[in-house]
């Protein structure tokens, strides 16, 4: 994979999403994070971690051993491999691409983890009920 530039970092947090990559343990991280969300990628072992960043979030993994405030939702692969393909196809593009494809995944995954309650869904994604529906209507799976 190739790593972003500094300008292109730099593009990225003007337009208030932070991309930040880094070689860990011979793995490769990439960070993407905004306002509500904080998500990295493990691309070695396609580990995926959300944080929201408000005070009642805790934390989901869905990769790794359930913990006090996390829920396992399974394995992400996929969407790692087509995120790190896109970052390649489409570096002008790429942020937003990946981050549209983590999103549009991670709402489905929610509903179906919460057998589409929208508020368990937004409770569980750190958004409010509101803004869930919001983006599952820009992204057609409004339910």
């Amino acid at each position: 994979m190739n790593m972003l530039s500094n300008e292109q970092a730099k593009l990225a947090w003007v337009q208030g999403i932070k991309i930040e990559v880094n070689l860990i343990d011979d793995n490769e991280w990439i960070e993407v994070s905004n306002a509500m969300t904080l998500n990295i990628f493990d691309v070695g072992t396609n580990n995926f971690r959300i944080k929201g960043n408000h005070l009642n979030s805790g934390e989901i993994n869905l990769s790794t051993i359930n913990k006090k405030h996390e829920k396992k939702l399974g394995t992400l692969s996929f969407l790692t491999s087509e995120i790190i393909e896109t970052l390649g196809k489409h570096p002008e593009n790429a942020m937003w691409i990946a981050i549209r494809q983590l999103e549009h995944a991670m709402i489905e995954e929610a509903l179906i983890l919460c057998n589409g309650n929208q508020t368990k869904s937004s409770e569980l994604l750190g958004l409010n009920r509101g803004t869930l529906r919001d983006r599952m209507r820009s992204m057609g799976v409004l339910r």
